[in-house]
């Protein structure tokens, strides 16, 4: 019988490495999911051709795990965006000046 528990572009994904992902959460409580991607990028040597970790796609793994019950992903964290305002075309002008 086989261990595969996903396959996951390509990477067939077995229960000794859900252990290794579950332990590895264990041990960093305190990261978030992408500082937790990053690790796991490390440890696998996932790298996109120009070096940087493959974290998006790292991302993307851990999160269906999760969705499947395999393991459980650290909540998510509340992103601070900033929210751009939206400045008028139209210059301030004198009271008397009209809009087209």
């Amino acid at each position: 019988m086989s261990d595969v528990v996903l396959s996951f572009r390509g990477r067939l994904l077995r229960e000794a490495d859900v252990a290794f992902l579950r332990g590895l959460i264990a041990q960093h409580p305190d990261l978030s999911r992408r500082r937790l991607s990053v690790k796991v990028c490390e440890a696998w040597g996932w790298v996109q051709p120009n070096g940087q970790p493959r974290d998006m796609v790292c991302r993307s793994l851990l999160l269906a795990l999760h969705r499947a019950g395999h393991l459980e992903l650290p909540a998510k964290r509340q992103s601070l965006r900033t929210t751009r305002s939206v400045i008028g075309t139209w210059p301030r002008c004198h009271p008397t000046t009209r809009r087209p």
